[in-house]
C-alpha cells in the first residue's frame, strides 16, 4: 500500500486522556460531559499527523473545566506499522499553555 494513500484513508486511533485536577477543586462531574463531548469531537477529525490530532485533544481537555490543571492525552495508531504493536505520540500540557 502506498504512503500517500495510508494517509488519506481513516485509520483506527486508541486515545488514552488523564485530567489532572486543580488543589482543592474535585468536580468530577466535568468528566461526563467532556468524554461525551470529546467522543463528537474525536469522531469528526481529519487530521493527517498524530501529532497534531493529540495536540487538538490535549487543548480541549485542559479547556474542559476550571478544576482541572493539566491533561496528558497519548495516542496509538496499531495499524499504522507492520513491524510494531502500534506508533503512538503522547503529550502533557499545563492549562496556561493555551
Amino acid at each position: 500500500m502506498d504512503t500517500a494513500r495510508v494517509r488519506l484513508a481513516k485509520q483506527n486511533v486508541i486515545t488514552n486522556i488523564t485530567f489532572y485536577e486543580k488543589c482543592g477543586m474535585h468536580q468530577m462531574h466535568y468528566l461526563q460531559s467532556s468524554n461525551r463531548y470529546q467522543r463528537q469531537e474525536i469522531k469528526h477529525t481529519a487530521y493527517l499527523a498524530l501529532e497534531k490530532f493529540v495536540l487538538h485533544i490535549i487543548r480541549s481537555s485542559c479547556l474542559a473545566s476550571d478544576a482541572i490543571e493539566a491533561a496528558t492525552t497519548r495516542s496509538q495508531k496499531p495499524s499504522a506499522l507492520s513491524f510494531a504493536r502500534s506508533s503512538g505520540v503522547e503529550m502533557t500540557r499545563y492549562r496556561d499553555a493555551f
